[in-house]
């Protein structure tokens, strides 16, 4: 069997039988298939009033990804019931603050991994604007 131009839609188990006057065998094996991982914030900066809501929007592509982490001024955010301020969105692509406040203000990162050891990040910076 050769597979040309392999998609994510390739992915899955194959089985082989071939068999003769004395019987049959069967082999399987399981095809995965990986697409390199794409991270996309898609804006260098945002400004954003005090005591208004920010959401960050992390595009990713690839195949598998896994692991989607949120950093603020390279420490990870914590998102959980008791920080409701705080929270992550969909799948975690999406990171919601409310209130903003100038403890806010900074760099985000937006880090996805997967178990093949492959990764990608993008960043936005977070600006307080003029109005209280």
């Amino acid at each position: 069997l050769i597979l040309r131009n392999v998609g994510l839609q390739d992915s899955g188990k194959y089985v082989c039988v071939a068999f003769n006057s004395l019987g049959q065998a069967t082999v399987e094996t399981e095809l995965k298939v990986w697409k390199k991982l794409k991270v996309a914030i898609n804006l260098d900066f945002m400004v954003v009033n005090t005591n208004e809501k920010a959401l960050l929007n992390c595009s990713i592509s690839g195949h598998p990804k896994e692991k989607i982490t949120w950093l603020h001024n390279g420490q990870p955010i914590q998102s959980n019931e008791h920080n409701r301020r705080v929270k992550y969105l969909g799948s975690s692509s999406i990171l919601s603050i409310n209130s903003i406040s100038f403890k806010d203000m900074g760099t985000y990162q937006c880090l996805v991994e997967n178990q093949n050891g492959d990764s990608d990040q993008d960043s936005i910076q977070l600006v307080l604007g003029g109005k209280d």
